[in-house]
């Protein structure tokens, strides 16, 4: 039996060099997909944020909303506070009205109590701090306050009487002259209320974490 021989002039296998430029390759084609994987989940990671920063949005202005539209008149308001009654039955007799025929307005079925949509400073934060420049300017150089919203029952003298959340951990912004942000509360016409809501959402990527503001405006009209 004879061998059989390569062709004259033919080799078999890879040089060096082959190989060197089929790894330089592949290495390459690794980098790329590796940076379209984590764009891909920086992507994913901002969409995620900003659906969760819509449904926290909604979580707060949603009940406020119905409550106003449900009958309840407003007090008093400013920028951060919002005082609100709402029909009870303060003598019991069934109905919303006293013995003279007068609406009877208070909170918790009690007359002459309200309740009270309060913003509650925790700090101020700035965005050089946080990295970010969430008002767009161009800079990093301006700084808001953050806070937490919360809804108090108070009796006829002001004194709370109960406190329930409704946005904690300081997410609520409100601005001190950097932001530009519109009061959280305010009365364009006297049976409209608009609410314009600032949040922070923190949006984590391994160990970095990127600071943004998401808005949120309801307008009421008060029956």
């Amino acid at each position: 039996m004879r061998n059989k021989q390569n062709a004259p002039g033919r080799r078999s296998g890879f040089t060096l060099l082959e190989i060197a430029v089929v790894i330089a390759i592949g290495t390459l084609l690794v980098l790329m997909i590796g940076s379209v994987l984590l764009g891909m989940q920086g992507l994913s990671l901002n969409v995620e944020a900003a659906a969760r920063g819509t449904s926290t949005a909604s979580r707060i202005l949603d009940p406020i909303a119905k409550h106003l539209a449900s009958g309840a008149r407003v007090v008093a308001f400013n920028d951060t506070a919002l005082l609100v009654h709402e029909p009870v039955d303060g003598d019991g007799d069934g109905d919303f009205v006293d013995v003279n025929g007068n609406p009877q307005w208070g909170a918790n079925a009690i007359e002459g109590w309200a309740y009270e949509y309060l913003w509650i400073s925790t700090g101020t934060i700035s965005e050089g701090a946080e990295g970010a420049d969430l008002n767009g300017d161009g800079d990093q150089a301006d700084s808001f306050d953050e806070g937490d919203l919360v809804l108090r029952v108070v009796d006829g003298s002001g004194s709370e009487q109960e406190r329930r959340g409704i946005a904690g951990n300081g997410i609520v912004l409100q601005d001190t002259g950097g932001l530009e942000l519109p009061p959280l509360f305010s009365m364009p016409f006297l049976d409209t209320v608009e609410i314009d809501l600032a949040i922070r959402i923190v949006n984590k990527l391994r160990s970095d974490q990127k600071v943004s503001v998401l808005r949120g405006r309801k307008i009421v009209t008060l029956r």
